[in-house]
């Protein structure tokens, strides 16, 4: 068994969506004579980092974070390669890729990953992203949880439409996984966003595992 970590990393330097303010963390008490406790405070938005979208990000009567069932973030997923030569994920792709159907979770691991060799990447426009065809192809296959490895799941020029697709038929949305290490193939996946009552978002910590489990022999 082996555990894979595909959570990036929260700091000051995190990169965040153009526009957005970054993340600051200060200290209110440090450990010497006034404390006897480091206590820090963190400020950051929803989305930074790997996170998780929920329906009301994109839908005004849309559910919010802490109305998702955990079930949909817990179980098998296949990691699914994008090749090289696409530009954008679409239903074409889509059609050409070995899709396991009956695995309801998704994450596909594009070309977004070489930003992450830097440190942590900025960010940029041109990114590997799902249109409105490729959104629509997910839904037709009944898929329950969909991830990608970079700041959003809809390709820059065809943002609303994709997301709109998806949380509107109740697919959950990660962004901003760290799928460097891992290859194309089926694992074990958990994802634990913060529990935030009334949110359009929120960070999570996002855990895959391959091999099997020696109690059971499952993968």
């Amino acid at each position: 068994m082996k555990i894979f970590d595909v959570t990036i990393p929260v700091s000051e330097a995190t990169p965040v969506w153009e526009g957005e303010k970054g993340v600051v963390i200060q200290r209110s008490a440090e450990i010497g004579e006034q404390s006897d406790y480091n206590v820090s405070y963190i400020t950051l938005g929803l989305h930074t980092g790997t996170h998780l979208d929920a329906p009301f990000h994109v839908h005004k009567a849309g559910k919010t974070v802490d109305m998702i069932p955990i079930e949909k973030l817990i179980g098998p997923v296949q990691i699914v390669e994008i090749p090289k030569s696409a530009v954008v994920i679409d239903h074409t792709t889509l059609a050409g890729m070995e899709i396991d159907e009956s695995i309801k979770r998704i994450l596909f691991k594009t070309e977004n990953s070489n930003y992450w060799n830097d440190n942590l990447a900025q960010f940029t426009r041109n990114y590997i992203a799902l249109n409105t065809s490729g959104a629509e192809y997910l839904v037709s296959l009944g898929i329950e949880m969909v991830g990608i490895d970079f700041f959003s799941i809809s390709d820059y020029h065809d943002l609303i439409n994709p997301h709109k697709i998806l949380l509107e038929k109740g697919v959950v949305v990660i962004e901003n996984l760290d799928l460097r290490a891992v290859s194309a193939g089926v694992y074990q996946f958990y994802c634990f966003p913060l529990k935030v009552i009334g949110t359009d978002g929120a960070p999570v910590r996002a855990v895959l595992i391959s091999g099997q489990y020696p109690d059971t022999g499952k993968v």
